[in-house]
């Protein structure tokens, strides 16, 4: 019983789940379609003014995740000509390879595609799929559970319903429910948030050697459906910038630069003198995204040439 309520109440209610469903009912045809981490998550808003983009990414995927996305997304919307990816420092570092959401997938995504794409050991796909067929018998999942069912509790008492950390709109955009602006932070606050948020995401390696053929295999497979990628860098905070400004961050796009990206584009400053817009060292606040996302489509339409486009199939 309790697993059939984990079921119901939290996999098919929760953020992967709604933004994966209004994906395949909400977006049209679109010909732009956003992937990635939490910066195009919260950075890009969608609303019905622009129906040839697609926001299709989710917090802290990795190019594994990406790779299966597209897949997903072509057999969903086989008009996307364009996918568009994150190309920021943290994207190919050893934090972000041990990031990916094999363990959701499953509930989207074949076993073959899983084996195919993420390649896991026979125990760690064992593990997974045993989470996925009995969810309580991973510790995360009752911890979750248990905190569902005291909050639900207090909702029936209360008549209220708590807010949560990250909801997503009836538009499919997410959004953090504290909105506080970076620039009402101290200095001190804001350097040591900047450490506490990057300390672990720049762990290890800044080029991760296992993500290389990963990146490959994403470029690859776009380029046998005629699908075009655009890079983007989006933007970091002045503290953000400062911290890795001792490390040898070139090294990721000199990277970039090797592969067949219909052109890149660089956002990182675009806020330096608006540190309002930001939430935190790398995200954008609502209205931070809201002045974002125009700007960015801009620019891409307005690079996009002839030559650039894909051919048809």
């Amino acid at each position: 019983m309790f697993s059939l309520y984990n079921y119901v109440r939290i996999v098919r209610n929760d953020n992967f789940s709604m933004e994966f469903d209004r994906f395949v009912k909400f977006s049209k045809d679109p010909q732009y379609v956003f992937l990635g981490d939490s910066h195009p998550t919260f950075a890009i808003v969608m609303d019905s003014a622009h129906p040839e983009y697609a926001n299709f990414a989710y917090p802290s995927e990795n190019w594994r995740d990406m790779r299966l996305r597209a897949e997903l997304a072509l057999s969903l919307k086989p008009g996307i000509q364009y996918f568009v990816v994150p190309v920021d420092d943290v994207s190919l570092t050893s934090f972000r390879e041990r990031s990916d959401h094999l363990l959701d997938m499953l509930h989207v995504a074949s076993i073959a595609q899983i084996q195919r794409i993420y390649q896991p050991s026979f125990v760690k796909l064992a593990m997974n799929l045993g989470k996925y067929t009995f969810p309580l018998l991973d510790t995360r999942n009752r911890q979750t559970l248990r905190n569902v069912v005291i909050n639900d509790a207090a909702d029936l008492l209360t008549g209220k319903t708590k807010e949560r950390a990250i909801a997503i709109d009836d538009s499919g955009n997410f959004m953090y429910a504290d909105q506080k602006p970076w620039n009402q932070y101290t200095a001190t606050d804001r350097q040591e948030r900047t450490k506490g948020a990057l300390v672990q995401q720049f762990s290890g390696t800044l080029v991760d050697p296992v993500l290389l053929p990963v990146v490959d295999d994403f470029f690859a497979f776009a380029a046998s459906h005629h699908v075009q990628v655009i890079g983007v860098k989006y933007p970091v905070t002045l503290e953000y910038q400062q911290y890795v400004s001792s490390m040898s961050v070139k090294e990721v796009s000199q990277f970039y630069t090797t592969k067949p990206f219909a052109f890149i584009v660089d956002k990182e400053h675009v806020f330096d003198h608006q540190q309002e817009q930001f939430l935190d060292p790398s995200h954008l606040t609502g209205s931070g995204a809201r002045l974002f996302t125009p700007l960015l489509m801009r620019e891409i339409e307005g690079r996009v040439t002839p030559s650039s486009s894909p051919s048809p199939s």
